[in-house]
């Protein structure tokens, strides 16, 4: 019953969502329409859905309120701009077993959706601040613009650590922090600020989004690595055959010695196909730093969820606490129920 009830609630948001998300891609013009809709058309609005919310965490719930579905629109255009620039840079055609950005358009096409997409992004959160006070918009604009600019640089610092073979583990960790943590961070303050849940709860929704972030970005490179993304019709360890130096190259990486060290720079500095990644990555399974590396995940959880445990009732309340015992799961508010319910 409680799985059926989460579902109810996320579907009810993700419907005015994304019924917004269509009412915003009718201003474009109808020869870009098309173009726009394939860029949206995926994903499970995490980022959105995030800042509702942090929103709801006031006693508020959304149904219709335009003012904070803008903004979720806006974070999720932002987000969709900046999977069309990572898949240029990294020359990738898929994403999710369909066709990249890209990969259906090419690159010129591309790269000008992601800057109608981020030039929209902002149009959306411009349009609110008659609706709010003069603090929530400038707060909330500061937000937005942390969150573009640690991606950016994230973005920056990630193709200048692909030329370097001295990673440490702390500035992997903090190139996850600019690329996943802080959006996901900022998209629960976010709603917290314009649902005016006061500081100390904000508080709380900075650390839950910033441990929840975290923990995602882990779980997705050790996805990346242990066959799911097959399921999933990716190809296997994408990041490591584009030369990327993930959490776990890094803990190879940082100890500059030993047979395993030796396996890695011979790697990254040969061919970098899938099959010698897959090898590759049979013997650092077998090295044990997947465990250490789960146990890292397993912390950031722990900590989301004693963050949601102890929040006040409010509508979003359950889902916060679900989110942190189901991260393993990839897309895991896309069960049999919802899937049911979406071809209704």
């Amino acid at each position: 019953m409680k799985e059926y009830v989460i579902y109810s609630y996320l579907l009810s948001k993700l419907s005015c969502l994304n019924k917004y998300i269509d009412k915003v891609i009718d201003d474009f013009k109808p020869e870009i329409r098309p173009m726009i809709r394939y860029a949206l058309k995926n994903g499970q609005r995490l980022r959105p859905l995030l800042l509702i919310l942090g929103y709801e965490v006031s006693g508020n719930s959304v149904k219709n309120d335009e003012t904070v579905l803008k903004i979720a629109a806006a974070l999720e255009f932002l987000h969709k701009a900046s999977l069309a620039h990572d898949d240029i840079i990294d020359e990738d055609n898929y994403r999710r077993g369909e066709e990249s950005i890209p990969g259906k358009f090419g690159s010129k096409k591309a790269l000008i959706l992601g800057d109608l997409l981020i030039a929209r992004s902002y149009k959306l959160l411009n349009s609110v601040f008659s609706d709010i006070s003069q603090d929530k918009s400038a707060r909330s604009m500061e937000l937005f613009n942390e969150i573009f600019f640690r991606l950016s640089q994230g973005e920056m610092m990630d193709i200048l650590y692909e030329e370097k073979s001295d990673i440490r583990e702390e500035e992997c960790m903090e190139l996850m922090e600019d690329k996943t943590a802080v959006f996901i961070q900022n998209a629960l303050v976010m709603g917290g600020v314009i649902g005016d849940v006061g500081r100390k709860k904000e508080e709380l929704l900075r650390k839950y989004g910033k441990q929840l972030g975290m923990a995602f970005q882990l779980i997705n490179d050790l996805n990346n690595c242990n066959g799911l993304e097959r399921e999933l019709k990716r190809n296997f360890a994408t990041d490591i055959c584009h030369g990327k130096k993930n959490i776990l190259l890094v803990k190879i990486l940082e100890n500059k010695s030993g047979e395993l060290y030796g396996k890695v720079i011979k790697f990254l500095n040969g061919s970098r196909s899938e099959r010698d990644a897959e090898e590759l990555v049979k013997l650092i399974t077998g090295n044990g730093v997947m465990g250490k590396i789960k146990s890292r995940i397993d912390g950031f959880l722990f900590d989301c969820r004693e963050i949601a445990i102890n929040l006040p009732p409010c509508p979003s309340k359950q889902f916060l606490e679900y989110i942190p015992q189901n991260a393993y799961k990839k897309a895991f508010w896309k069960s049999d129920f919802s899937r049911q319910r979406e071809s209704l």
